[in-house]
């Protein structure tokens, strides 16, 4: 998402952080949001645009606009990490092969890992992990007998009758 610089100017103009942004326009607020679609990372998006990343931190908190050009950005950014994960995991990237110094080859690396991440992603009732915890049945019939036997004590213990206050001063 692009951001409209003059509705952002306009919002600038009213914004009562004004004064204490002065270094925001609406030029490095989209340079800002070109750049944090790019890494995802705030700090080296407002580097890139040369702001600090308090203010844009603030402005997002005054402007719904602008924080919804934000996530969109983010999400720019999640989708071009995904994109790059299955290309090194499916396609794999080249390596060179040294031998004594000189470059004699080279071979094709897949990463299983990235591949198992976006599996698991994206078919978790498939591919996510299982714990067994393995508790058999005569285990819990034993806990179970416990816990009877706990309640029969605990009712054993309980007075039959409960004095009123009245019969508590005699």
């Amino acid at each position: 998402m692009t951001l409209n610089i003059e509705i952002v100017e306009e919002k600038l103009k009213q914004n009562h952080y004004l004064p204490q942004l002065p270094q925001l326009t609406p030029q490095k607020l989209q340079k800002f949001i070109k750049y944090l679609s790019i890494y995802g990372i705030v700090r080296k998006a407002c580097r890139h645009a040369l702001i600090s990343h308090v203010s844009v931190y603030k402005y997002r908190q005054q402007d719904p606009d602008f924080a919804e050009a934000w996530d969109m950005a983010f999400e720019q950014s999640i989708q071009r990490m995904e994109v790059e994960a299955q290309r090194r995991a499916v396609d794999g990237t080249r390596k060179p092969v040294y031998y004594k110094g000189v470059k004699v080859g080279a071979v094709q690396e897949y990463s299983d890992n990235l591949m198992m991440f976006l599996l698991k992603a994206r078919r978790p009732e498939v591919y996510r992990e299982r714990v067994d915890l393995g508790i058999d049945s005569k285990i819990l019939e034993l806990l179970d007998r416990l816990s009877q036997a706990g309640q029969s004590e605990l009712d054993s213990a309980k007075p039959a009758h409960k004095p009123t206050p009245l019969e508590d001063t005699e």
